[in-house]
């Protein structure tokens, strides 16, 4: 089940770990990361196969992304941006994260104006290219186009504005005053206009409850990340990278009331900045010859392969019910009363948002019950 999951996800993931860390120092420096992985998840247990699987996707867009800093080439761009748009998949807190990435690259930039600007329209498209076929079955089901989750995050808005800490369970909807309908982003937005304190001051509780999860590793991290700037020291690229994507982490998931499991992958870029600070710490500069990179690649092409599968499903949903319903309509026009035929359309429509055809086929069903028993 999803605990196998988890496992199997952790044990990729240390993999990926180990790779980053030796993509700059060697087997050495690989070890100490994976290393430190491995003691956060003793800390810090957790069985959450999304979560996981997530911070899988995380960490393997976190190794792409270091190599293309490294490399600057078109090829690489395309990767990272590809891996990112797999977290995309799974969760939509990253949907954000590519303009502040395009900030750092300018900085980090050295192959000219022009490479930049085209490397970046091909990071971008490849980012948000992977969520077209779910918003075209988001369309055909409700009529408009939904790239992320639908309803998923209505709960963490409504108690983020009210400026509750976590997430609470029950009718979210009824506890803003809406209903199933009414838009929740817009009552969100408005709600935050009118007590913009009450909001300022939940954000910041939130914070401090995300600093209450990791009490000791967060300012050891912030210390290893701080000791790899230091004057005359020459910090990594790669550290200030890692930095900026957990303080965007943070920031992004505390905007909204958080649970605790939000937080899962955020051990991960904590521990590569620790681990970046303990390198120099003990005297480390370069190490041993730094790897290729080859596991995240690996890792790349088979889950762009999984994915490949599950879009190629998601983009032919459509079609295929559009085939069920007319394979539907054939057997109805042979037996216009057959309760099971009535039933499965009435369902189908309804799924295909055609909500008053949909509920005249069930009524038609459950009128030729009746019918069918009063005989």
């Amino acid at each position: 089940g999803l605990a196998l999951r988890a496992r199997a996800a952790s044990r990729l993931l240390y993999g990926l770990c180990y790779n980053l860390g030796a993509r700059s120092g060697g087997r050495a420096k690989g070890l100490l990361y994976a290393l430190t992985a491995v003691l956060l998840n003793f800390k810090y247990k957790d069985h959450d196969g999304e979560q996981a699987i997530y911070s899988l996707l995380l960490v393997l867009y976190v190794n792409l992304e270091v190599l293309r800093a490294k490399k600057q080439g078109g090829w690489d761009s395309l990767l990272a941006g590809l891996s990112l748009g797999f977290t995309l998949l799974v969760r939509s807190p990253m949907f954000l994260f590519p303009p502040v990435r395009l900030a750092w690259a300018y900085f980090q930039n050295k192959a000219g104006l022009r490479r930049y600007v085209l490397h970046s329209a091909l990071f971008l498209s490849a980012v948000f290219v992977l969520l077209l076929p779910w918003s075209r079955l988001t369309y055909f089901h409700f009529g408009r186009v939904l790239p992320f989750e639908v309803e998923r995050s209505a709960a963490n808005m409504i108690t983020g504005a009210k400026g509750s800490v976590f997430t609470m369970e029950g009718d979210h909807r009824s506890l803003a005053g809406l209903s199933q309908t009414d838009n929740v982003t817009k009552w969100a937005v408005k709600t935050v206009l009118a007590d913009p304190l009450t909001y300022a001051a939940g954000v910041a509780k939130r914070l401090w409850h995300v600093f209450l999860m990791f009490p000791l590793l967060l300012p050891l991290a912030a210390a290893g990340a701080l000791w790899r700037r230091q004057p005359g020291r020459g910090g990594e690229p790669e550290t200030s990278f890692i930095a900026l994507l957990a303080v965007y982490f943070t920031l992004t998931h505390c905007l909204l009331s958080i649970e605790e499991r939000f937080m899962y992958p955020l051990r991960y870029f904590l521990g590569f900045m620790l681990s970046a600070g303990l390198w120099r710490w003990f005297g480390k500069e370069h190490g041993e010859r730094p790897a290729r990179g080859l596991p995240a690649y690996g890792l790349f092409a088979l889950i762009l392969l999984f994915v490949c599968v599950v879009e190629y499903h998601v983009t032919r949903y459509p079609y295929r019910a559009e085939l069920s319903l007319a394979a539907l309509n054939g057997e109805l026009g042979l037996y216009p009363d057959d309760p099971w035929l009535l039933k499965r359309k009435g369902r189908l429509l309804l799924l295909t948002n055609e909500t008053k055809d949909g509920l005249a086929a069930l009524t038609a069903d459950i009128l030729t019950m009746i019918f069918v028993n009063l005989r």
